[in-house]
């Protein structure tokens, strides 16, 4: 098993006020997994107090005010000797903070609620060597025990199969070792229900209680990793907690896995034991599973074990039976509108959602927090996606149910650390100037707020890119066309500035009048003679007083003149004697009437 990649920090000053003051009130709202446990009914009998539940993860971000007061000093895995040390180092991925608020979030109206809100949980953080070992994991089995630990929750695992037998060794000597003393350990089963299927341990281990996620419909998650040795199913689909905000500035996010099952159970089990001190961990397990729902097909199997956890019939108050709680998963992700010079340019937020199956929605509301407000979008109920206008924003979405009433989302933040929505912002004072040899020389003004961000320019010349850098530290202020790269006529040239972390681009475009008034085309008329058509550019078209239609002008070529009259298009066509030069005829036009639209030779290919 590889260490979790660890992201950045991102940066919380940019939520919304507005936005964190709805995140901070009671947003049990958002946890179906409570009700569909029957939790609040177990708290007047038991919260988990007294009860130590240690969780062998990432860690714990110690500032999450969800976990004020519940976390007892924390243990990591020393990178240069692998032992277990007292001390606290940070969540960098989330994850262990995730499964932290599932069990022992505080229940004071603010935030989210865990299963167990007395307990207290001792967070071992294995992730900070490069490589998380099986001798690590069971090392911080061992010394979560040695501190206490009534119930250890794993939600993580590595491959059990012939080849790793060995390797696993020791989180099941680790395991059984707990057991013996009195620990409950309970694992997450994995999430390759539609791959391999193939089985983890600690979850393989014996004495252990392996878990598989069910969603909020009460079935099994397909993706759920399953076996005959699956004791139970907890909700594990959609699962709204705290993580650190190296995860998102917001503090909060839904994610799915057994990982979040996993801690479901372990929530309970701390209330079980609150009740009745004395139990082993069988009692635990036996207890579980009696009182657990049994999920379809009927009695047990290897897909939901014995069925989904009931915490107020395992406590003993109610013998009621879990009903589906109706959910509303949304993810939000960056969209590219357009393309400029083959580029994708991410200018949108793409916000898109699964309805519930048995949801009948009639419409939905897509509420949008920014830092100029709070706004509300209402869209048709069969609309799946909607798009916003690019940068950081909360969302969250609100579906109208003719039987459920409303089906609250769990907000949702972008960008997420791994998401960058930095914009990059165009060039100013863009320029383009013509050279005696015709070479154009472009310069720009590059934004400061691009510094460190922007690390890619290109220029395009009518349409066509005659310039790429990428990789750039920074941006040069100017950049000369080669004469063999510019185009006869009016030149549009577009600089696009773009940033390689997030693909965003941005156009800046001017316009350079042609340096020769007439460009054309020649096709031959027979020995020595060819038919040569001319045409005037706009720009120079528009420098006519008055319509350019009649206006005579002489073309002249090797010593041979010929005259003709501009027609309304702005075209001239006359016969020359002459002979090309590698395939391109020279001439010059003379208008003696309008001295403005005479100019230099141009060299005229030969069709």
């Amino acid at each position: 098993m590889k260490a979790a990649a660890k992201s950045g920090p991102a940066s919380p000053a940019a939520v919304p006020a507005a936005y964190k003051e709805y995140l901070r009130g009671d947003r049990t709202d958002l946890q179906w997994p409570l009700r569909v446990m029957n939790v609040p009914q177990a708290w007047g009998t038991a919260t988990g107090e007294g009860v130590v539940v240690a969780t062998i993860d990432s860690g714990v971000d110690r500032t999450v005010p969800d976990l004020a007061g519940r976390l007892l000093p924390s243990a990591y895995v020393d990178p240069a000797t692998g032992g277990i040390v007292t001390g606290n180092r940070p969540d960098e991925v989330g994850h262990g903070t995730h499964v932290a608020g599932i069990i022992v979030g505080n229940n004071d109206g603010r935030g989210v609620t865990g299963v167990a809100p007395g307990a207290k949980l001792l967070a071992v953080n294995i992730q900070t060597s490069v490589e998380v070992t099986t001798t690590q994991v069971a090392s911080a089995i061992t010394y979560a025990t040695a501190k206490g630990a009534r119930v250890i929750n794993l939600s993580l695992g590595f491959l059990d199969i012939a080849t790793t037998a060995q390797t696993i060794r020791p989180i099941c000597a680790a395991v059984k070792a707990a057991v013996s003393k009195n620990v409950v350990v309970v694992a997450a089963a994995g999430n390759d229900g539609t791959g391999a299927n193939t089985p983890q341990a600690p979850a393989s281990c014996p004495g252990t209680i392996s878990v598989v996620a069910a969603d909020s419909s009460l079935r099994p998650a397909s993706w759920s990793s399953f076996d005959s040795g699956v004791t139970v199913a907890a909700p594990g689909e959609n699962i709204y907690s705290t993580v650190s905000t190296n995860r998102t500035p917001q503090g909060f996010s839904a994610e799915s896995g057994t990982s979040m099952a996993a801690p479901h159970v372990a929530g309970l089990a701390a209330l079980l034991l609150q009740q009745n001190p004395r139990w082993t961990p069988a009692q635990v397990s036996a207890r579980l599973v009696e009182t657990a729902t049994d999920l379809p097909p009927a009695g047990r199997d290897p897909r939901s074990g014995a069925g989904l956890v009931n915490a107020a019939k395992a406590l003993g108050v109610s013998d009621d039976a879990p009903s589906p709680a109706p959910s509303l998963a949304v993810t939000a992700d960056a969209y590219a509108s357009r393309t400029v010079g083959g580029r994708d340019v991410f200018d949108q937020i793409m916000l898109h959602w699964v309805p519930d199956s048995e949801a009948q929605v009639t419409e939905y509301q897509v509420t949008r927090w920014t830092a100029k407000g709070k706004t509300t979008t209402t869209y048709p109920g069969d609309t799946v996606r909607a798009l916003f206008p690019n940068g950081p924003a909360g969302y969250q979405v609100t579906a109208s149910t003719e039987d459920d009433g409303e089906v609250l989302s769990a907000p949702v933040w972008f960008p997420m650390p791994d998401q960058d929505a930095t914009p990059v912002y165009p060039v100013t004072s863009l320029k383009a100037s013509w050279a005696r040899n015709g070479s154009v020389t472009v310069t720009w003004a590059n934004p400061a707020k691009n510094r460190d961000h922007a690390d890619e320019y290109s220029i395009l010349v009518n349409g066509d890119p005659v310039y790429l850098a990428e990789g750039l530290n920074s941006l040069p202020a100017r950049y000369t066309i080669p004469a063999a790269k510019v185009p006869e006529g009016d030149l549009s040239i577009s600089f696009l500035i773009g940033a390689s972390s997030n693909q965003d681009v941005a156009e800046t475009s001017t316009r350079l009048a042609a340096r020769v008034p007439f460009s054309g085309t020649a096709v031959s008329a027979g020995k020595g003679r060819y038919r040569v058509n001319l045409t005037l550019a706009p720009s120079r078209r528009n420098q006519c007083v008055k319509r350019c239609s009649g206006v005579g002008a002489i073309v002249a070529a090797s010593g041979s003149s010929s005259f003709s009259r501009i027609d309304s298009r702005g075209a001239v066509v006359v016969l020359v004697s002459t002979k090309p030069v590698k395939g391109k005829l020279t001439v010059s036009v003379t208008v003696p009437t309008k001295p403005q639209l005479s100019g230099k030779a141009v060299a005229v290919p030969v069709a």
